[in-house]
């Protein structure tokens, strides 16, 4: 029993507490979505308008019912409320979800204008819009089912990768006696690492895994710095312009192209990432030492 307990506690031990959650709620997510895609003859990208609004309906559904169990299954693994896994929610806690979101919308604008001004990116404001079957009511209730779904799919994944991930992986390293600094780089390396291999079976591709595992240090940075989940949130909601502004197809519902790859090369995409997500760093920090009492390791991320 002591591989799988702490000695002086008793309780599960902080590794297993942070990833038994994540595998068992991306088992689950990826056994449904294809059970479901098989059932109907479907995926979301081929789906006709009716079923555009049942995937959406059931993967928002989906979402939200593994994010409960998650939160459920991590209370009882590590003796604590759920709230404590970053959802002590006040004033506070929702002013940094606004916050978060309008860092990411000023990173992505500037990237994006920073891209055009490379002549990496092409951008035509003009072209905006979506279109589909049914008339403006039906394809306004996708466009929000689409953004529905996709902030839920932002919370399972905070809660699963920074929630209850990342805080397990800082109490375990330092209760064996880590500093807390120390510690949330260790435990960030790890997470991001699994946070990128969590998109391989979603998306079968590596480039998108490392690129997810980049991309989830901006949230890890937000988590660390506050110890909710509310900065982290806002972060991971406002980069969704980035899901629609390339062109994006549900069915028979497509968003229209607004921003063209000129230059779809490595060095190209590298460069751009690296102003959007340098930028989001830096108004993080600016925003926490500003507005939400300094910069550093929130210490309630360490169990007294």
């Amino acid at each position: 029993m002591r591989i799988v307990r702490e000695r002086d506690s008793g309780r599960v031990r902080a590794s297993i507490r942070a990833v038994l959650p994540a595998v068992v709620a991306l088992v689950l997510f990826v056994g449904a979505s294809t059970l479901v895609g098989g059932l109907l003859g479907a995926g979301m990208a081929t789906a006709t308008a009716g079923l555009v609004f049942v995937l959406l309906a059931f993967n928002s559904a989906l979402y939200a019912a593994l994010t409960a169990g998650a939160l459920r299954g991590a209370a009882w693994l590590d003796r604590r409320p759920w709230r404590a896994f970053g959802f002590h929610v006040d004033r506070r806690w929702l002013r940094n979800v606004v916050a978060g979101g309008a860092i990411s919308l000023v990173a992505v604008g500037v990237s994006v204008g920073y891209g055009q001004f490379r002549g990496f990116r092409a951008v035509d404001l003009g072209a905006a819009g979506v279109s589909g079957p049914g008339g403006s009511l039906v394809v306004g209730l996708v466009v929000v089912g689409f953004l529905v779904m996709s902030l839920l799919g932002n919370v399972f994944e905070e809660v699963l990768y920074r929630g209850i991930m990342l805080r397990n992986f800082v109490d375990g390293l330092t209760a064996r006696g880590q500093s807390l600094r120390v510690a949330a780089a260790i435990a960030t390396l790890a997470g991001t690492v699994l946070f990128g291999l969590y998109h391989v079976p979603l998306r079968g591709n590596v480039v998108v895994a490392v690129d997810a595992a980049v991309v989830g240090i901006t949230f890890s940075l937000a988590y660390l710095l506050t110890g909710e989940l509310g900065l982290a949130l806002g972060v991971h909601a406002g980069r969704f312009p980035l899901n629609v502004l390339p062109g994006a197809t549900l069915g028979p519902f497509e968003f229209h192209q607004v921003l063209t790859f000129s230059q779809n090369t490595l060095a190209a995409n590298l460069e751009i990432k690296l102003v959007r997500l340098g930028l989001t760093c830096l108004l993080l920090l600016g925003w926490c030492s500003l507005f939400d009492g300094g910069v550093r390791v929130a210490r309630s991320l360490r169990r007294e």
